[in-house]
Formats: structure tokens, sequence, C-alpha cells
């Protein structure tokens, strides 16, 4: 499902295999969410891959032809100021998108992210559900409103960001769509395409103003969630 028109489909000229490279820096994690593929939690072991060694890798990357790197975990964003270099050294080598739960872009880490280059870093943010029932059940009361909070900061402060959904039904995410829909545009007319193209959160909230577009993947159900810029620089 594409939000925002067609969007062109990947294939192997498009993006060889190789392109991409998954950084896991870390597996500790600030939430214990109950579906976590890597059983990360605060406290598993952090097992970081260490700055040095990120350096290495993502020079190497760059040099074998490698277009993106994703850092995940665990839990990306740093637990002291001294590992902002850690997304820094990717971001050098090749645009890079940081998978994040979002919740911890607040205070010194948003100013972190603030002096962070925009063009060069790319967020995705995990908020499953448009209310907070569904996504506090598997990842801990209050962490939806947290997340929220944390788009709403990467936004403002002039970032892209992309939405990462784990949805169960079809049901789930026709209801996500139109959370979107009446975040974005305060409700929609019925005179609307269902589908129409509205932006990601309130205007006020926003420096980049871009509709978005999302698509689903086959497996597991997650709905990606960027703007229209990015389908241009096919970041998915």
């Amino acid at each position: 499902m594409i939000r925002c028109g067609e969007a062109p489909a990947e294939s192997e000229v498009d993006r060889p295999v190789g392109s991409r490279l998954w950084l896991y820096t870390n597996f500790d994690c600030n939430l214990r969410c109950d579906y976590c593929c890597v059983r990360s939690s605060p406290k598993a072991p952090r097992r970081a891959l260490g700055l040095e060694r990120i350096k290495r890798i993502a020079k190497e990357a760059a040099e074998l032809g490698v277009r993106e790197i994703f850092v995940t975990g665990g839990e990306p964003f740093p637990p002291v100021k001294s590992s902002t270099e850690t997304l820094l050294a990717c971001a050098a080598a090749v645009p890079t998108t940081v998978l994040t739960n979002g919740m911890l872009l607040v205070g010194w880490r948003l100013e972190m992210l603030r002096a962070m280059p925009r063009d060069r870093i790319t967020l995705q943010i995990s908020l499953d559900s448009p209310t907070p029932e569904l996504h506090d059940r598997h990842r801990g009361k209050g962490t939806w409103a947290r997340a929220l909070r944390g788009i709403e900061n990467a936004r403002s402060a002039g970032f892209r960001v992309r939405l990462a959904a784990t949805v169960s039904t079809d049901a789930d995410a026709d209801a996500f769509r139109q959370f979107l829909d009446d975040r974005r545009c305060g409700g929609r007319r019925s005179s609307d395409p269902p589908h129409r193209a509205t932006r990601l959160l309130q205007a006020t909230a926003l420096r980049s103003r871009a509709p978005i577009w999302y698509r689903r993947s086959p497996s597991p159900r997650t709905v990606f969630i960027g703007t229209q810029s990015e389908r241009r620089t096919k970041i998915f």
C-alpha cells in the first residue's frame, strides 16, 4: 500500500545485493518489548561493537560500494555523550538510518541530534498503533506518548523521519492510516480520497512539511513511512 502516489518497485538493478549494511551497534535497550527479535532489554549485555571498529567498518563499507548504513540495536542512541561519534562515523561514510524507539530524543540527546548532519541521517522511529493501548501493551506503559514526543522533536529539529509500525491485521493498518490523516490534517473530509497525501504531524510542530507515503512489508507486517523526497532518493 503506497501513500502519496505510486512508488517505484525496487529491483536488483536499483538496489543491488550488498548496497545496505546493517550494524547492530549494541544489544541493550531502555525497553523490553515482548516481540523483540534480539531480546534486548535494560538488563541485556551491551555487547557494543566499539567506536574504532565501527569507524573501520563504515570506511570499508563505503569503499566496497555500500550505499546506506542502518544502525540498530538494542537502542542505538548512546547512553553517554561520548558515544555520539558512533553515528557520526557512519554518516560520514554513507547516508545512515538510525532505528530507534524515539523515547530518548529529549534533553542532551536531542541537542546531540541537532548537531548532526540532516542530509546524512534519517530516523526510523517505532510507533505501533494510533492509540497508546496496543503500543504500550507490547512496549510498556507510557511508551506511546514518549515515542510520539520523540517523533515531534526529531521533525521539529528538521530531520527526516520514517515510522515503523508492527501491525497484526489489515484493520490495524487501516486504523494507523486514519490516525495519520487525522493527526496531520485535523480530520479527513468526506470528499477526500481515502489515501490522500497528508503531513506526518500537525504543521505547527514541523519544520519540514513534505507529504509522506508508506509501504507495508510482506513479513513481518511492518508499515514504513517516509517523505515524498525520500521516495525519490530511494531511502527505502
